[in-house]
């Protein structure tokens, strides 16, 4: 009986904590603030939906990310997770899911889904997403999957789609450069004359 109360007072304690942040960004727990740090863990608490870490996310990791589910605005060093989710990471990544906006390292999960990588992805299912008809922040360096979607880069697996490349849709190996932007149109020319509106 007496685990039952501690229980219940912990779960209340937490949700009078996390209820005067809810109003602005979204709800999260954190016992320290610094300028970075060498040690990160996280979690996300299932029945509030709110994050519980050591540090803010957008504190930059620079050493051990140990992420059970949540996500980080900078990761440099080993990165550790069920589903993780990065601002930028470089280093060694190692999770079920993960995803985010640039990866510069290796990052080895079940599925990966960056907007740009420059480092390598390894995984069942690996997606470089970016918009069409923009360029990502990084290039497409390598991924080795079952199945491989990216607009440049080189692709080892057993389906890779690249709709940039000679034959967008290959089997075991596909590669393309860089796709290359449109130049916006000039501005239109004013061919009016001084004096004679």
């Amino acid at each position: 009986m007496n685990k039952e109360i501690k229980k219940l007072f912990f779960i209340m304690a937490l949700v009078c904590c996390i209820m005067p942040r809810a109003q602005g960004s979204p709800p999260s727990l954190y016992a320290f603030s610094a300028k970075w740090t060498p040690f990160q863990f996280q979690t996300l608490v299932f029945p509030l939906f709110a994050p519980v870490a050591l540090f803010d996310c957008d504190t930059p990791v620079y050493g051990i990310d140990l992420t059970l589910v949540g996500s980080q605005k900078k990761t440099c060093g080993l990165s550790c997770g069920l589903l993780s989710i990065h601002g930028d990471h470089y280093g060694l990544g190692v999770a079920l899911a993960s995803g985010g906006e640039n990866n510069y390292g290796l990052m080895c999960s079940a599925v990966n889904v960056f907007e740009g990588c420059g480092g390598v992805a390894v995984g069942v299912l690996n997606f470089n997403h970016e918009e069409e008809g923009t360029l990502a922040k990084s290039d497409n360096l390598l991924q080795i999957g079952l199945f491989n979607h990216a607009r440049n880069g080189l692709q080892i697996g057993v389906l890779n789609h690249n709709p940039n490349a000679l034959i967008p849709w290959m089997v075991l190996f596909n590669c393309s450069s860089r796709e290359r932007s449109n130049p916006p149109p000039p501005p239109e020319r004013d061919n009016t004359v001084e004096g004679t509106k």
